[in-house]
Parts: structure tokens; sequence; C-alpha cells
């Protein structure tokens, strides 16, 4: 296992209609596995479903449970009889600069420039 210590989460994250219709546990619970598949390093795969119960202190029914719902979103999928993070590949990489963004940019004011 990979000793990290944080991950990136993109501030999109609060206007993502996927993860804006979670309950508040499943969106607590989507945190949780990306720190968790983070913290392990390996393109998003999670550890086995009675390690992560153990180090979320919740039983395994429960944690398969919400991992299904996460599922249903997109959130995570099952590839070969182990969890994953779906997309954790481009959740690692730099995000692209938005078209808002770009704009916003533009409006800056210049430091040190006059402007009346």
């Amino acid at each position: 296992m990979t000793n990290k210590f944080w991950i990136k989460l993109y501030i999109e994250i609060l206007d993502d209609p996927k993860m804006g219709r979670l309950d508040n546990h499943l969106w607590r619970r989507a945190v949780e596995c990306y720190l968790l598949a983070g913290q392990q390093g390996d393109d998003g795969a999670l550890r086995p479903v009675e390690e992560m119960a153990w180090r979320l202190r919740l039983s395994v029914d429960k944690l398969l449970e919400d991992l299904h719902c996460l599922a249903e979103v997109g959130v995570v999928h099952e590839d070969h009889g182990a969890w994953v993070v779906t997309n954790s590949e481009a959740r690692r990489s730099a995000p692209s600069v938005s078209r808002s963004t770009e704009l916003s940019r533009g409006c800056r004011p210049i430091v040190g420039s006059s402007s009346t």
C-alpha cells in the first residue's frame, strides 16, 4: 500500500449532479472511497470489502449496500470481483480549464495597472 497523505478533491464536486443527488451518508461514503483509493494508489482499486468495512467501522453488509448504490450512479464499479473508483485516473490528473474560468480570468484587474 502506498503511504499517501492527501488526494485531489475538486471543487466541482459541489456542482456534480451525480454527487449532489446522493443522500448525505452516500456522499460521505463516496468521499471515503476516494480517500481509500488514493491511499491505495492502484488506479482506483479499493481494498477487499472486509478490510474497507473494518477501516470505516461498518458491517460488510452495510458497505456492500452502499457500494451497490454508488455503482448505480457511476461513482464505483466492480471489476472481476474487486471494487474500483470509476475514472480515478481522470480525477488524479489536472482539470481542464473551463470556459467560465477563462472568462473570469479576463475580468480580473491586472495588478499595477491604472484603470479609470
